[in-house]
């Protein structure tokens, strides 16, 4: 086997370009022909990457029909696969990380595979589940192999399954693929309004989150992660300077439980979500909508006006909200989302100002 760095799904750049932290943490795995000896006898779950397609708008493939082209060979192969996880969804915020998570350890889930599509073909990736947010470990055994197509690379998979020779006991995988269509961060209720209380209360900045050095690391993954971090660290300068004439008072925290956030009296973060928005929506409890014709977005105007904006419902946007962490409700104001983290929180605190102007 050789040790290789192992960039999960996207290289860090990609990553840092269209999500709000990396999909996974980066890390250093063995890549070799390792195939755990229970990948056929245990519950498996499978994270599918997929190139945003490129239009007037960054736009999600539809990564749903591809995973039912998975999946049929992933049956086919003995892989009782429980759950099919979308990495937009997955990396949009850290409660969707945390969802998530909590999921794949709640169905016992052992392995994880990754497929990946890239402008170079397909990527698979197969090893265990560590049990923790980080899902991999440094230094991890993993099975990877990459062709143009998908057809090659599943056949490549199945054959290395074969000649491991472990026992074949998952007989009851279902034919299609299952997916969490109702993913929702929201506990209790979702509101269209804004706190006011924040105008007396200290309201806590979530940023953007940085990569931690695994133990272990190699000079080559340190520096990348550096790199990575300096990037992040960039980014929340920009956040700082955006926010740094908002009337009411802010301090700027890393990501905390809600214990954490109760210990240090901030009843109120404001938080940042990365999608499509169908999913954005989803997460967020907004109504279902019957129509194709996308979402409008409302784009304030200072001081007092506003314009619109038409997204379609599969555009790549970020949405900012708040969420009161003691009542378990969240706020989310107009629907305002925009394609780049910069416009969207923009747009959030014009029309939270807006609505405050007006006596509310």
């Amino acid at each position: 086997m050789r040790r290789i760095l192992f960039l999960f799904l996207f290289i860090a750049l990609h990553c840092f370009s269209f999500a709000q932290t990396p999909i996974y943490e980066l890390r250093d795995l063995e890549e070799g022909s390792f195939i755990p000896a229970d990948l056929n006898s245990s519950r498996t779950a499978v994270f599918i990457s997929m190139q945003p397609k490129n239009g007037s708008f960054y736009s999600e493939a539809d990564w749903k029909d591809f995973s039912t082209q998975v999946h049929n060979y992933l049956y086919k192969m003995g892989i009782d696969v429980i759950i099919y996880i979308n990495s937009n969804d997955f990396s949009s915020g850290n409660s969707t990380r945390n969802f998530y998570q909590t999921t794949l350890s709640t169905r016992k889930i052992k392995n994880l595979i990754f497929v990946t599509e890239s402008k170079d073909g397909i990527e698979i990736l197969c090893t265990p589940y560590n049990g923790k947010p980080s899902l991999i470990s440094n230094n991890q055994k993993a099975y990877k192999r990459s062709s143009a197509g998908l057809h090659r690379v599943m056949i490549d998979f199945g054959r290395e399954i074969k000649r491991t020779e472990n026992p074949m006991q998952n007989f009851l995988i279902p034919d299609k693929p299952t997916f969490l269509d109702a993913l929702s961060i929201v506990e209790k209720s979702n509101l269209k309004n804004y706190p006011g209380q924040i105008r007396r209360n200290k309201m806590a900045v979530e940023k953007f989150s940085k990569v931690a050095i695994p133990e272990n690391a190699s000079p080559e993954l340190t520096s990348r992660i550096s790199r990575f971090n300096q990037q992040v660290e960039n980014k929340n300068q920009e956040l700082e300077q955006l926010l740094k004439n908002f009337p009411h008072q802010i301090e700027f925290v890393d990501y905390m439980s809600d214990e954490d956030l109760l210990r240090r009296r901030f009843q109120f973060v404001l938080r940042n979500l990365y999608s499509s928005g169908e999913s954005i929506r989803s997460m967020l409890k907004y109504e279902p909508s019957s129509s194709d014709a996308g979402y409008v977005s409302v784009i304030p105007i200072m001081p007092d006006n506003t314009s619109i904006k038409t997204f379609p419902k599969n555009a790549l946007l970020h949405k900012f909200y708040i969420r009161q962490n003691i009542a378990k409700n969240v706020y989310v104001g107009e629907w305002d989302a925009d394609e780049s983290w910069q416009k969207a929180l923009t747009n959030f605190i014009g029309n939270m100002t807006q609505f405050f102007n007006k006596g509310n």
